[in-house]
């Protein structure tokens, strides 16, 4: 379960004293971010448990600044930060009644922080919690995994049943990692998501531990570099799977590399890049001699507005009127029309 502010409090090592009864302290804590400056919301994301010993807050506190305070509290409210750690004994005794008051108004869980409990304490705490859900996570899922896979009765090997076809994340594929350990256990053709931070040495190692036999149909190398590097770091890398003489798959997926916010907060992807991102891994493909395999896209029949470009012109203030998604943005009917053309030119040249 994530770290609360509720929790924090209760852990008797970090002495920690909440100063606002009555308000919400079970919000999960993302992070903690130290800061004393008097506005620091421009380098928050939300979810924060903000620490300060209240340097630049000075007579605001010491004189009753009451409105300023105010202020003070309304941007962190704002800018959803889930508490305030006050660290006394530093630049002030204790904390101000008027900074809990402000606190009280805005509705911020306030805490003091004895000067016996550096900020860092706070820190690890946060981060052990964090990093001990996330290997949970990973720990459900391979369970699960496990749950699912099965032995041939003919052959005795071992084939994972949970999905047509397997995948091993940009951000999971560490040569040592639990996912490259269970696709290495079973006898399913898998996939690869290969970033622009990849590098010839990486693959190579990676086509070693799950595919030594080089047996055709095994391996999937699926490309997501962005629109802006495919151009530069695909070269190398087909050439060095190429000198290697292990048959891959090829596949460009010209959909998570090129995703970003949007300024009214929603997730979209632009149709230029996506279509500049498979164009340039067709180009790349044509000019070493090797076969562009597939490419792998997210899109939907319904005319929806989650994508912006293509000829319909869809700009980031359409974004609302049809963003039915309820994780990655996709192209919709039009725009996945507009690349299935141009993916069928690109194949048709020589």
């Amino acid at each position: 379960m994530p770290l609360t502010v509720r929790d924090l409090v209760s852990t008797p090592d970090l002495g920690l004293r909440l100063l606002t009864d009555g308000l919400d302290v079970d919000r999960p804590i993302t992070w903690v971010h130290v800061s004393e400056l008097i506005d620091p919301t421009p380098f928050l994301s939300g979810g924060e448990l903000l620490l300060t010993t209240g340097i630049t807050l000075g007579g605001r506190v010491a004189d009753g600044g009451g409105a300023e305070l105010d202020d003070y509290v309304r941007r962190l409210v704002a800018a959803a930060v889930v508490g305030l750690g006050f660290g006394t004994g530093l630049s002030h005794v204790q904390v101000s009644a008027e900074l809990i008051e402000a606190a009280l108004r805005q509705g911020l869980p306030l805490i003091d922080v004895p000067r016996r409990t550096p900020f860092i304490a706070i820190g690890r705490a946060v981060s052990g919690a964090l990093a001990a859900d996330e290997y949970a996570a990973v720990a459900r899922t391979f369970t699960a995994q496990q749950a699912l896979t099965r032995a041939d009765s003919r052959t005795g090997r071992a084939y994972d049943t949970s999905a047509h076809f397997l995948w091993v994340g940009e951000r999971t594929r560490a040569l040592d990692g639990a996912h490259i350990e269970f696709a290495r256990s079973i006898s399913n053709p898998v996939g690869i998501k290969v970033g622009p931070a990849a590098t010839p040495a990486d693959l190579l190692a990676l086509i070693g531990a799950l595919n030594p036999g080089g047996q055709p149909g095994r391996l999937t190398l699926i490309t997501r570099m962005g629109a802006g590097r495919i151009r530069d770091v695909l070269p190398g890398l087909v050439r060095a799977v190429a000198a290697a003489g292990t048959p891959v798959a090829w596949v460009c997926d010209p959909m998570h590399g090129n995703t970003f916010e949007a300024p009214s907060g929603h997730k979209t992807r632009n149709f230029d890049d996506v279509l500049a991102e498979l164009l340039g891994f067709f180009d790349v493909h044509r000019a070493e001699g090797t076969h562009p395999g597939g490419i792998h896209i997210e899109f939907t029949g319904d005319n929806v507005t989650e994508c912006v470009g293509g000829s319909h012109e869809i700009v980031a203030g359409d974004l609302h009127q049809r963003y039915e998604t309820a994780c990655d943005p996709r192209l919709n009917r039009s725009q996945a029309l507009d690349l299935a053309f141009t993916v069928a030119e690109s194949y048709r040249r020589p």
